[in-house]
């Protein structure tokens, strides 16, 4: 059985959820290809809450960013009570939980904020992240409307290796593909090898964890076999790294590990025409999107989110260690001392990845 690497990017792109048993919903609504293009990203689905189920052959990608969102509805516009949906999608239940929150993440690292359009939140939103995000544009802070809610999440990280990996590596992905990758070996030893941590599970081949040069957050990269649900992979990783101490690489080690490069976006069109009945003065959800913007490579990995949704009235002790992560692999991101990810991709094949 071919083993699947789960990279868990501790950061806060992809945001650590609580172990619990997976939530299974009937159908699950495929991604747009984004920013990509039509036919770039035709094995990748952007998923709205990590404990939805999932299939092999695909690669996978949630964000907290959303549930940033949502949680804003709920405290900003229902009184802190559950959003309730006619009709709507199965997965509402799971947003409800706000498993999710701004206690996961460090307060410079993401901005929300909600309001009335007819009363300038979007030109109030776009002052605030001028000042807190100088170098962000307002491409996404923006709606058609001139009467509702707007409601508007960024999450926004930057993951240095200091110093950087060697960026001139190549891997064969799943045996067949060529792809460029980072990491060293043991011809040409890298300072970061006494900063990465290699742990032993039962449960996976390859488990380690990649240090950040001034920042808290971790980056796991674990090649396992596929599990229903990222809930369930991030767990059984996550549980183990708690409850184990990993040893860190020695001189006579092997790592690389493939280049990822993405930016998707996503429209939820089955919340888009929906009305929230707990709602009374703008409750239909006129648009529900989710941008996720992502790299990881020699340098290091970096984050970048949007959300908008605008609403209306009506309609150790071995000799080395070699960790070649060239099969399906698992990324979470998440701050140290938080129990839930920011960030959770699932590679499946290369379209992430820079072929050569």
């Amino acid at each position: 059985m071919n083993r699947k690497n789960i990279i868990y990017l501790n950061l806060i792109l992809l945001t650590l959820f609580s172990c619990r048993k997976p939530y299974f919903q009937q159908e699950f609504p495929r991604s747009s290809p984004g920013i990509g293009g039509p036919s770039e990203y035709e094995r990748t689905q952007i998923i709205i809450h990590p404990e939805i189920q999932i299939s092999p052959g695909s690669n996978y990608i949630y964000c907290a960013s959303f549930q940033l969102a949502w949680n804003k509805l709920i405290s900003d516009f229902t009184s802190d009570k559950p959003i309730v949906m006619e009709n709507g999608p199965d997965y509402i239940d799971l947003l409800n939980r706000r498993s999710f929150s701004e206690n996961d993440l460090g307060s410079d690292s993401y901005y929300v904020n909600a309001g009335y359009i007819e009363k300038g939140i979007v030109n109030e939103i776009k002052k605030d992240m001028k000042k807190k995000f100088p170098s962000e544009g307002n491409d996404y802070i923006s709606t058609d409307l001139t009467k509702g809610i707007f409601i508007y999440s960024y999450l926004c990280k930057d993951l240095l290796f200091d110093p950087p990996f060697d960026g001139e590596k190549h891997i064969l992905f799943n045996d067949k593909t060529p792809v460029k990758a980072f990491g060293f070996d043991s011809s040409q030893p890298n300072k970061n090898f006494e900063k990465s941590v290699v742990y032993y599970p039962d449960f996976s081949g390859t488990l380690i964890c990649l240090k950040s040069a001034e920042s808290d957050d971790e980056i796991y990269l674990a090649e396992m076999d596929f599990e229903e649900s990222l809930t369930e992979g991030a767990c059984k990783v996550l549980s183990w790294t708690a409850e184990h101490e990993g040893v860190p690489f020695i001189k006579e080690s092997t790592l690389l590990i493939p280049k990822l490069k993405f930016n998707l976006e996503h429209h939820y069109s089955e919340l888009e025409g929906h009305y929230i009945n707990n709602l009374i003065k703008y409750p239909l959800i006129e648009e529900a999107l989710q941008n996720i913007e992502f790299s990881l490579d020699e340098s290091g990995a970096r984050l970048r989110s949007r959300v908008k949704i605008s609403m209306a009235k009506s309609a150790g002790g071995h000799d080395g260690y070699y960790a070649v992560f060239n099969e399906p692999f698992l990324v979470i991101m998440k701050e140290r001392g938080s129990a839930e990810p920011y960030l959770l991709l699932w590679i499946d094949n290369t379209e992430f990845m820079i072929t050569e």
